[in-house]
């Protein structure tokens, strides 16, 4: 069954790239894509692909090379720019210089279009820049001057300027480059709460394939010119990742959806351990490429109990038992050993 939802953003037969007198040097050819409402899509592709090439066409910063871009049900090159700029807001990862603005200077310029004509803004624009600033958890910073900040609050001034522009279509190249863990996972809830509870349409580009896993609604996947589109879920089941991935150093896992190092294991070892113990001994065994063998005994093998509410690893080789109280110790051990 096909259930219809509103298309924002139509690409026909769009070819992107760079236009120069001698010639067009296209990144992205023939794309035939949709943005739908309240949906969030991922582009992925290897450095220097045209992600953010498409990006910033896609916003009308830079010129198409052919084909049709339509926003709302109306031809991109037929918005003015200020009528543009309340429906689209882009987030770039090229840095700004401004030395002399503070936080709350650069989040007030994405309500630029809201001002009256003495460049001031109304009173629910300026309510909505606190609860920007609310939703960022950026209060502490917001009277500081932008060049004094680190580079990861730095890229939330700026999503938080884009989000003051308070557009229907959301566009960020890199949105987590720059961030830790913790702001890179608050970053992406951030975009889904924007998405499914204020009904932004967003497309994102980034690197970090494991959480877009989870996070995306589509990807856009940006390869030699094409982008093949789809849920993550339903890639997946298609093999697609392991043709784009797999080769003699990495290989993708589907059940995980991770990239994993394609290790080559050089010897074998039995483990009997059960649990998350299991787990995390199992990884660390393989991370010094032994090829472990699970709940079964081989020639040298480690075993892991619990002894006086604490797990001791044991490893046997022939008669002889050793026994250490943390998987480094055992680690270190093994990998000083001949096997």
């Amino acid at each position: 069954m096909k259930h219809e939802f509103q298309n924002i953003i139509e690409l026909k037969n769009l070819k992107a790239g760079y236009l120069s007198k001698k010639e067009d040097i296209a990144l992205i050819d023939n794309a035939n894509l949709e943005l739908k409402s309240a949906e969030i899509i991922a582009l992925l592709g290897k450095n220097g692909s045209g992600k953010s090439t498409l990006l910033k066409t896609i916003c009308n910063l830079l010129p198409k090379i052919d084909g049709t871009i339509i926003v709302n049900e109306k031809e991109l090159s037929n918005y003015k720019t200020t009528e543009l700029a309340k429906i689209v807001s882009y987030v770039s990862t090229e840095k700004i210089f401004a030395p002399d603005l503070k936080v709350f200077d650069i989040l007030s310029f994405g309500a630029y279009q809201y001002s009256n004509w003495l460049g001031i803004i109304d009173k629910n624009s300026s309510d909505k820049i606190e609860q920007i600033i609310d939703l960022l958890k950026i209060s502490h910073i917001q009277n500081r001057f932008y060049h004094t900040l680190s580079d990861g609050e730095k890229q939330k001034t700026m999503i938080g300027r884009a989000l003051c522009q308070n557009t229907q279509i959301i566009i960020l190249d890199e949105p987590t480059a720059f961030l830790d863990i913790n702001n890179k996972l608050e970053i992406l809830n951030l975009l889904k709460m924007l998405c499914y509870e204020h009904n932004k349409s967003i497309i994102f580009s980034s690197h970090d394939f494991s959480n877009v896993m989870k996070e995306a609604d589509k990807i856009w996947f940006l390869d030699n010119k094409e982008i093949t589109e789809g849920a993550p879920e339903d890639l997946v089941l298609n093999n697609f990742f392991e043709s784009k991935y797999n080769s003699d150093s990495v290989k993708f896992c589907p059940e995980t959806a991770n990239i994993l190092y394609n290790r080559k294991y050089s010897k074998t070892i039995g483990l009997i351990a059960y649990g998350e113990l299991k787990t995390w001994t199992k990884a660390a065994l393989e991370r010094i490429n032994f090829n472990v063998i699970c709940n079964k005994t081989d020639s040298v093998n480690v075993v892991v109990n619990i002894e006086n509410n604490y797990p001791i690893w044991s490893y046997s080789e022939a008669d002889k038992i050793e026994k250490f109280n943390s998987i480094y110790d055992l680690i270190n051990n093994l990998k000083h050993k001949k096997l």
